[in-house]
């Protein structure tokens, strides 16, 4: 064969930090809106002295430098696991698994303006893991023995199942509301769904036995995530294609939940007790151990705190909550000029009218037994 094509390098691993052009014979690295490029490859973020982490273990919310410096308990609690914020409310939301309790904490002592946020469900929930949706000011909570994805107004007011098909065992979940995606890492599978939890999808199913963190980075489009049992790091795009391994073995022996900011991966680590990032480029060479103690017992989630971190966005529910009666869930939407969009769905217990905005009582519904639970489905749902 003597004819020459062009190698396309944004497709491989590594050439741009961000965003990346391809041209014929080469590349262009740009940034997104905040960040500085160097070195013609590099992004890095003017104000990153800034960044915080924040991340829950057994018996506290803990609050720190990115070094692991200054370290400063937010809360305390009985069985922590779940962790998220919000950062134009600039509210932290924890769960707790022994209370069964989602709670929040404002930051800013004397900003009236956020309502608290206390929620429990009734039976057996067990919320382990959260998510914000910072577009449209939702909480999305992974009940891992109820085997579903709950959404929350953060209000409190209304509560609605958004995935409780096609989930065994939900660890922790990701959302990208500027896309409208929602991403779950579910034991033997990394799972994919619209976050009114339709188109619901598996993008990573191979050599995944155990997955217990994932992260997404909504700049490059790609998700991370962690296999608590095989030790690894691993990345795809939100297709589920260019698998590349970040870390894997003695580095990473028992890696619980991600976050992601710049080009680190912060990971929280049962074995080691504490928190370590690597480079996502680098590898091994570029491990750090950010934070450790001795009183650390079964660290889980973890956060990367940065105005950047959530990008604002037009909201596509308005200001009247898309004419929705109940709740206005942004979502990705085929054919929307930004691709976002949004669908109304009501509180547990009731139904969309045929108009799709207004809930009605459910008066007649399916209930049936599956495993350890009995639930109950819609009859003749309009959508």
């Amino acid at each position: 064969n003597r004819t020459c094509v062009d190698l396309d390098e944004c497709a491989e691993w590594g050439h741009c930090d961000q965003l990346c052009t391809n041209t014929m014979g080469s590349y262009t690295c740009q940034c997104a809106q905040g960040y500085t490029l160097i070195n013609d490859s590099k992004c890095i973020a003017p104000d990153a002295k800034n960044l915080q982490l924040i991340f829950a273990h057994d018996r506290a919310i803990m609050r720190m430098l990115p070094h692991g410096t200054e370290p400063k308990v937010l809360a305390n609690a009985t069985s922590a696991a779940g962790v998220t914020f919000h950062y134009a409310r600039n509210t932290l939301y924890w769960s707790d698994i022994k209370t069964r309790k989602v709670q929040s904490l404002p930051l800013d002592a004397q900003n009236k303006a956020v309502s608290p946020f206390d929620q429990t469900l009734p039976g057996t929930w067990a919320p382990v893991a959260l998510a914000v949706d910072w577009v449209g000011d939702k909480i999305y909570v992974a009940d891992l023995v109820g085997q579903k994805i709950d959404v929350f107004e953060l209000s409190g007011q209304w509560h609605a199942v958004v995935l409780g098909s096609n989930l065994t065992s939900p660890a922790d979940l990701a959302l990208d509301p500027t896309a409208g995606l929602m991403f779950v890492a579910d034991g033997g599978q990394v799972l994919r769904a619209h976050m009114d939890g339709t188109h619901a999808r598996s993008i990573v199913s191979e050599a995944a036995y155990k997955a217990s963190g994932v992260t997404v980075d909504i700049i490059g489009k790609r998700v991370f995530w962690c296999d608590s049992l095989l030790d690894y790091i691993e990345s795809v795009d939100y297709e589920g294609a260019h698998r590349v391994m970040v870390l894997r073995g003695q580095q990473v022996p028992s890696p619980s939940r991600l976050a992601l900011f710049e080009n680190r991966i912060y990971w929280t680590d049962a074995t080691k007790q504490g928190i370590m990032s690597v480079d996502k480029f680098e590898g091994p060479t570029s491990i750090q151990v950010t934070y450790k103690a001795k009183d650390i017992r079964e660290p889980k989630g973890i956060i990367a705190v940065h105005a950047l971190s959530q990008p604002r966005v037009s909201n596509p529910c308005g200001n009247n909550n898309g004419g929705c009666n109940h709740m206005c869930i942004v979502t990705a939407v085929k054919g929307a000029p930004t691709g976002l969009g949004f669908r109304c769905a009501c509180s547990t217990g009731y139904q969309l009218e045929t108009d799709l905005k207004l809930c009605k009582p459910v008066s007649e519904f399916l209930m049936y037994s599956q495993q350890r639970f009995i639930k109950g489905k819609v009859l003749e749902p309009v959508i």
